[in-house]
């Protein structure tokens, strides 16, 4: 019975520490790349919603890999627009780099920052929470139509606010 309430504690703290990590990295890049304070919040529950804290680190509809499920095309987005230093010839190198928490997290951050500027038309940082998982171009056209989903945001706005319950971002 011992046993079973030690690995039990274990994985509750190891769960804790996880999160407290996953904090520090998001509050460390958002603000180096993430204009808006909300912007920053919001991309805390991005990295809840995506993986699950780190539980899921590769899509299942698409190619998206790491803590903050991005495409390869988004890194060499992100990574041009902010000078960062990528490999520039095999995406699978890519991939690869994008399971180590802090470099996702830091991509995350820059593509967000990037979809900030690129969307800066629009003046509204939940309008960039969607064109996160669907695209600028997408988003664009959508709002241009009033057609857009709010699925996606009201998800990150929960796993935000479930984020900050347990004493994140």
């Amino acid at each position: 019975m011992k046993t079973i309430i030690t690995l039990v504690l274990l994985l509750i703290l190891s769960s804790v520490c996880q999160a407290s990590e996953l904090d520090d990295l998001s509050k460390k890049y958002s603000k180096i790349y993430i204009r808006s304070i909300e912007g920053r919040k919001l991309f805390r529950g991005i990295i809840k919603v995506e993986s699950n804290d780190g539980k899921y680190i590769v899509g299942e509809l698409d190619p998206s890999f790491g803590i903050t499920q991005m495409k390869v095309s988004a890194v060499r987005d992100a990574a041009r627009y902010f000078k960062i230093e990528i490999p520039k010839t095999d995406d699978k190198i890519i991939w690869k780099l994008l399971k180590d928490k802090e470099f996702s997290i830091k991509l995350g951050a820059a593509y967000f920052g990037l979809l900030e500027r690129r969307l800066k038309g629009i003046n509204d940082v939940k309008i960039v929470v969607i064109a996160y998982n669907e695209g600028a171009k997408a988003v664009k056209e959508k709002f241009n139509k009033q057609e857009l989903s709010e699925v996606y945001l009201n998800k990150v706005i929960n796993a935000t606010e479930e984020v900050k319950y347990k004493g994140g971002n």
